[in-house]
């Protein structure tokens, strides 16, 4: 009885969350406090089902991201990218892809946080419509994520659990690996959709106007290079997160602390005059976001601790040993159950499954777990509730003082994950045949 009320409490607070009638981090907690309350979790377990990893990363990206941001990286991009383009498509076009390649090496949210504001300004500036190419621009950020080993939670566990290496991601087992099969998927997506991403006919001087706001001082391009060294060490740092054997939250955030420290004294003895203090870094951060996704981890926690995820991975293994049946089976469920909650409990618990499957019958499971990894990271982009990427795309947006609406936001973001998917599962199917 405990586990069905659980199910419905949880069904019932994560449509409210999609819905949004009042502020999402709230609906989250009010959540939280009813699964205590009925007795599903205690407050300690509800403290320890939080991955405090992943909100390490998060707040110490966003700390990076901020400064960031503030010495004019956008605005550097953006000048870049106009000594390359002749057309305002072509630099939407640019930015949407160069998103989409970038995830592949750093935190999907931090590639939100570079990118988007970038396209924000430009729609901004020649005032068009800033929702469909933002929104874009976030899809793509959380696209590639299993492209590479370096850019999500995803492939760190497929390495964890599997064993997969870094060129695993690249050939696998003599087929083309998760980098060409993503790439692939994302080239004929961006290609569908070219047409509605590319019709802005600006008949203005899009250039000048660009290169006005492109403007950098030569104090700002101070922040920017201390920035960016500090950005690049801590990536490298993050790459390098097997061999330091340290947690990615703790390289993200003690590397924020330090550049944050560096930049406040440098600003206190007038060597960098227009730095942002500590102080307005943190009050420009995103803390309902924060709040928002440790509400959503204990939601999950708990609907893993009733049994359902587990029950899920056991009611599919007598169909996976045929691979034709249990592809697109494993597939599709896992898309269905990563586009309505955050996916990381599933596919732990899923690889996990499949890891004792392989070991006990000798079947070859390998297909399966591209299949979910492919499945659940593409799914996830069809809801807010799914990918931390897309809900601070959402606040992101709404920050620059554009209004959103749910069905307005989430008719991109369902139709884009639902065609995506279909062209990866095809790509998947005969990938698995091979």
């Amino acid at each position: 009885m405990l586990e069905l009320l659980t199910l419905i409490l949880f069904l019932v607070v994560i449509g409210l969350m999609i819905w949004g009638p009042i502020e999402r981090a709230i609906i989250g907690g009010v959540g939280v406090v009813l699964m205590i309350i009925i007795g599903i979790i205690t407050p300690y377990e509800a403290f320890e089902l939080v991955d405090w990893n992943i909100l390490a990363i998060l707040v110490g990206l966003w700390i990076v991201s901020s400064y960031l941001i503030n010495a004019k990286m956008p605005e550097a991009l953006i000048s870049a990218v106009l000594k390359r383009t002749k057309s305002l498509n072509a630099v939407i076009f640019a930015l949407i892809f160069s998103a989409g390649i970038v995830t592949m090496f750093v935190d999907n949210v931090l590639v939100v946080l570079l990118f988007c504001p970038i396209m924000l300004t430009i729609c901004k500036t020649l005032k068009v419509d800033p929702l469909l190419p933002t929104v874009m621009t976030g899809l793509a950020a959380n696209f590639m994520g299993v492209g590479l080993m370096l850019g999500d939670i995803t492939p760190q566990m497929l390495h964890t659990i599997a064993g997969m290496e870094f060129m695993d991601f690249v050939v696998f087992h003599g087929k083309p690996g998760s980098f060409f099969v993503l790439i692939t998927t994302f080239i004929i997506m961006l290609f569908i959709y070219s047409k509605r991403i590319l019709k802005f006919d600006y008949k203005g001087d899009f250039r000048s106007m660009l290169t006005s706001i492109a403007e950098i001082s030569s104090e700002n391009r101070k922040l920017l290079k201390v920035s960016l060294f500090f950005f690049i060490i801590i990536i490298v740092l993050m790459a390098l997160r097997k061999v330091l054997e340290v947690p990615l939250g703790a390289i993200a955030f003690s590397g924020a602390l330090v550049m944050a420290c560096v930049i406040e004294l440098l600003h206190r003895t007038g060597k960098l005059k227009e730095a942002p203090t500590f102080a307005e870094v943190l009050g420009g951060l995103e803390w309902r976001a924060v709040l928002y996704y440790a509400f959503l981890f204990v939601l999950v926690g708990c609907i893993e601790k009733a049994g359902y995820i587990r029950a899920i991975a056991e009611g599919l293994q007598p169909f996976l040993l045929n691979l034709q049946v249990g592809v697109p089976l494993l597939y599709w469920v896992s898309a269905s159950v990563a586009s309505v909650v955050q996916f990381d409990a599933y596919n732990l618990t899923m690889f996990r499954t499949l890891a004792d499957l392989g070991l006990t019958t000798g079947l070859n499971v390998w297909p399966y777990f591209w299949s979910v990894a492919w499945a659940a990271t593409l799914a996830s982009n069809a809801t807010i509730v799914s990918a931390p990427a897309l809900y601070v795309t959402w606040t992101l947006i709404e920050k620059e003082g554009y209004k959103l609406t749910t069905k307005a936001f989430h008719s991109i973001t369902v139709k884009f994950a639902l065609i995506t998917l279909v062209i990866n599962f095809i790509i998947t199917f005969l990938w698995s045949q091979l």
